[in-house]
């Protein structure tokens, strides 16, 4: 038995379209992961922005609770 080194249009059918279907899955995967990339950069901001938010509303709240106490301690005083 001998191995026929010929190649038809075929094979060259066979290969081209190997050839496509690798080319098409790596650009819809980097595609993809572009997507990916670009929202977690969104959900980064977002959780950035709500951290400082977070900061702010505590100040707040801090600032609050030292203002009730005053009005308790005011409230609380003998005349």
């Amino acid at each position: 038995m001998k191995f026929d080194w010929t190649v038809n249009f075929g094979h060259l059918l066979i290969m081209g379209g190997l050839i496509a279907s690798g080319v098409s899955i790596y650009i819809t995967i980097a595609v993809k992961m572009s997507n990916y990339d670009l929202r977690m950069t969104s959900v980064e901001k977002s959780m950035m922005s709500n951290d400082t938010q977070n900061a702010q509303i505590i100040q707040q709240l801090s600032t609050l609770q030292r203002d009730v106490a005053v009005v308790k301690d005011r409230l609380e005083r003998p005349k």
